[in-house]
């Protein structure tokens, strides 16, 4: 979508930045310096290791160890509109847990796509990714929401949500794992929904070869 192309190459180039900049020993607080010196409006959430389980939160000192995982979940404004995506990072090898949940997770998301269109009720994506996750530690928070004047708009995709998709609605899908004191994973793109179904707004790598940190 044209009007978004901005929020977009932001995102894309923090990627690509946070790939040749990350390294094991680095804080939060350097990540989210990283982040600002992109010079664009953002707010979002940089959250790592044992922090990561517990969904969001701001960036801290705390060191970024081996066998980390980091959530990353940036909101870029544009002057006009937000962009919302996520990924998750591995500092070292991925814990054999954590690599089988990222998988889950990704692979519900994708899946997830096929039910983006016009009518698709808001709860039954919930119901969706959660049935797709199958496990005790999938995510408890919505599965997603619009996107566009705001960072996020209602509705936002949950079990008691009575709204449906509609076209020239600008969505999120938004899944994730969380084991207790341990770490987090969480994914998260954009889409525009259209008549003939949906129009994928970032079309960036999730997979997780492609976010392990090994120096």
């Amino acid at each position: 979508m044209k009007r978004m192309k901005k929020c977009f190459e932001y995102q894309k180039k923090l990627h690509d930045l946070l790939k040749d900049k990350l390294y094991i020993g680095i804080t939060e607080k350097e990540i989210e310096g990283i982040i600002a010196s992109l010079g664009v409006k953002w707010q979002g959430d940089i959250v790592s290791g044992e922090r990561s389980a517990n969904i969001e939160g701001a960036a801290t000192e705390r060191k970024i160890s081996e066998g980390d995982a980091l959530i990353i979940d940036i909101q870029f404004f544009d002057g006009e509109l937000w962009s919302d995506i996520t990924r998750t990072y591995f500092f070292g090898k991925p814990q054999d847990l954590a690599e089988k949940l990222y998988k889950k997770t990704e692979k519900a998301l994708k899946k997830a796509e096929n039910l983006l269109k016009n009518g698709t009720k808001c709860s039954e994506i919930y119901a969706f990714l959660q049935k797709e996750i199958d496990t005790e530690y999938a995510f408890t928070h919505h599965a997603g929401h619009l996107i566009g004047v705001e960072p996020l708009i209602k509705p936002q995709f949950l079990p008691d949500s009575t709204e449906s998709l509609k076209s020239g609605m600008m969505v999120t899908l938004e899944p994730g794992v969380y084991v207790p004191d341990r770490f987090g994973i969480r994914l998260e793109n954009n889409y525009l929904i259209t008549d003939s179904g949906f129009e994928k707004l970032f079309d960036y790598t999730q997979d997780i070869n492609d976010f392990i940190i090994m120096r």
